[in-house]
């Protein structure tokens, strides 16, 4: 064995997040150069160890992991046990390469050297929303982020966008990090038309009777979903459509959330659908008149590509990675702009042809994104480390 991917994400409440999507994905790209014999060194995965190394083995890029709930899971656990352990079980099952794919809990330095993915450096560009306003808070997630990816032999990053902020924020060396863009399930995130009753079935499961925009994903401040419901509020499209918002929320978001769209004037239209399911996603994303996603900062925007993939016309910012992903496939505006975010959605609500086009360029730009090419991309990453 000479590569060990890392899967212990897919055992924590990450599995349902973006962390989750790229494991899988990557590890399902790399299989499948396997099966075509388009690989000449041994890749394999590793999720169970414990913190000294001494229980580990390797489990497969077939793993998918255990569904865990987040409440109650113990993160704090989960952090030793990798940051101790998954160096020592990589040292002990003989590999000579330590695909670390997630920048939580870096294991320390060992034997065995590194590749370390990087997703973002969302903490430490958006400070002020997520660390707070002290200066040692910034310092101090700068000095984390050096440790990070300075003991990593080859570094990958998701975006050229991500790419650049890793050399412009942590001065690290431009030739250490390759790019490998994330990909899109095409089998699932496919422009076919909805099944017989299909439509009916997901827009009945979350009680939908009107035609509807689509936001999917996080609700943390980067995303932008107030801005979102504003701007839905000031375009005046409540009157023929719902704003549905789905992705997992906690209180601490849905009631401000509930509270602005009331005083906008948009209850009844602005609906929160809650976490969506894989069986309803894609479907979702067919029958959806068009899709907002107005984030102002992204390491890749996964959404983006899956919208795209559906037929879904989009529209989103010119913030950080998602020109790279949308392409002149999506309406691009500048994020935190209301008036440019409402004047797209009513423009694009009532042109016809204009959606029928971003639906058709759309599905042409996803079929960049693959999960084979990304494992082509992370297996040249591997050669050069192990060079």
């Amino acid at each position: 064995m000479t590569v060990l991917l890392d899967l212990s994400a897919l055992d924590t409440p990450s599995r349902l997040r973006g962390i989750g999507q790229y494991i899988i994905g990557l590890a399902s790209g790399i299989r499948e150069l396997k099966m075509a014999g388009e690989l000449d060194i041994d890749i394999d995965g590793i999720a169970r160890f414990d913190w000294r190394g001494r229980i580990a083995r390797a489990d497969g890029l077939d793993y998918l992991g255990t569904p865990v709930h987040p409440n109650g899971y113990r993160w704090l656990g989960y952090r030793t046990r990798k940051r101790l352990g998954l160096q020592r079980a990589a040292t002990a099952l003989g590999a000579t390469l330590l695909h670390v794919t997630e920048p939580v809990a870096i294991p320390r330095p060992g034997k065995t050297p590194m590749v370390v993915t990087c997703l973002d450096l969302i903490p430490l560009i958006l400070h002020r929303e997520y660390l707070g306003r002290l200066p040692w808070q910034r310092a101090l997630r700068r000095r984390k982020d050096s440790q990070c990816y300075g003991t990593a032999e080859r570094i990958l990053a998701i975006s050229e966008a991500t790419r650049n902020d890793l050399v412009e924020h942590l001065d690290i060396d431009a030739n250490k990090i390759d790019v490998a863009y994330l990909g899109v399930d095409h089998a699932r995130f496919c422009a076919t038309p909805l099944t017989e009753g299909e439509g009916e079935r997901v827009c009945e499961k979350h009680g939908l009777a009107r035609p509807f925009l689509l936001y999917v994903g996080a609700f943390d401040s980067r995303k932008n979903v107030a801005l979102l419901v504003r701007a839905f509020a000031k375009s005046g499209l409540a009157r023929d459509f719902d704003l549905v918002m789905g992705g997992a929320m906690e209180d601490a978001y849905r009631l401000p959330l509930l509270a602005l769209a009331k005083a906008e004037g948009v209850e009844l239209a602005a609906r929160f659908v809650g976490f969506v399911s894989d069986a309803d996603l894609a479907p979702l994303y067919r029958a959806c008149h068009f899709h907002v996603f107005p984030s102002k900062y992204e390491g890749f925007g996964l959404p983006v590509a899956e919208a795209m993939g559906c037929g879904a016309p989009t529209i989103t910012t010119t913030a950080s990675s998602l020109p790279e992903v949308a392409g002149d496939a999506a309406v691009l505006i500048p994020a935190d702009d209301l008036d440019a975010l409402s004047d797209a959605m009513k423009k694009l609500a009532y042109d016809d042809s204009r959606r029928a086009h971003l639906a058709s360029a759309g599905q042409l730009k996803a079929q960049e994104f693959t999960w084979q090419k990304c494992a082509r991309q992370t297996v040249a990453s591997y050669k050069r480390a192990l060079a």
